[in-house]
């Protein structure tokens, strides 16, 4: 509900843009492509795939790195796609996705499907769009996979272990009230 708001306060040129951590899975950059897919459909805006670039610091020797989701109310025209292009090259950027520049990758699959839904399902973690009703937007583990909670490291797993500890908390409580009772 907070994109369709974003997005219904930009003028036609203007600009959403947020920086997130860029690690393996992808889980916060596909989630806002989600978010902004989902939004644009309610909306009704045509032609996704020329509403966003999204673009990652690629320098060697980090772990993780900032990335940058940018999306446009208006189509971007092809030389405003040239210019950031130019730009990302010129500071060792790495182009996960333009209109112009549309690598073999999640993102490109996502934005440029005729139902979003079917991408976001079938990703191994969960980076389906979050409403009030689910609005977890750093949560990506599906409850299936509760056991890599604690097999996987690093980020994902920091932003994951909340939902391993809610779900052994519950199963503890039920065991003393079964126990008490």
């Amino acid at each position: 509900e907070a994109f369709k708001d974003y997005a219904l306060h930009l003028s036609d040129d203007g600009l959403l843009t947020m920086t997130r951590w860029y690690f393996e899975p992808p889980d916060q950059l596909l989630r806002l492509v989600s978010l902004s897919r989902a939004m644009m459909q309610e909306l009704k805006i045509a032609n996704p795939e020329r509403h966003f670039i999204l673009a990652r610091d690629a320098r060697e020797g980090a772990d993780k790195s900032p990335a940058t989701f940018i999306f446009k109310r208006s189509e971007f025209t092809d030389n405003e796609i040239r210019l950031i292009e130019s730009v990302a090259a010129t500071n060792g950027f790495e182009l996960l996705y333009t209109p112009l520049t549309q690598p073999d990758n999640a993102f490109t699959r996502m934005i440029r499907a005729a139902d979003p839904k079917t991408v976001w399902d079938g990703f191994v973690t969960d980076v389906a769009p979050t409403y009030d009703n689910n609005p977890f937007f750093f949560n990506s583990l599906r409850l299936t996979d509760l056991s890599k909670a604690f097999s996987i490291s690093g980020e994902w797993r920091k932003t994951n272990l909340g939902s391993f500890v809610l779900f052994a908390l519950l199963i503890i409580t039920s065991i003393l009230v079964v126990l008490f009772i």
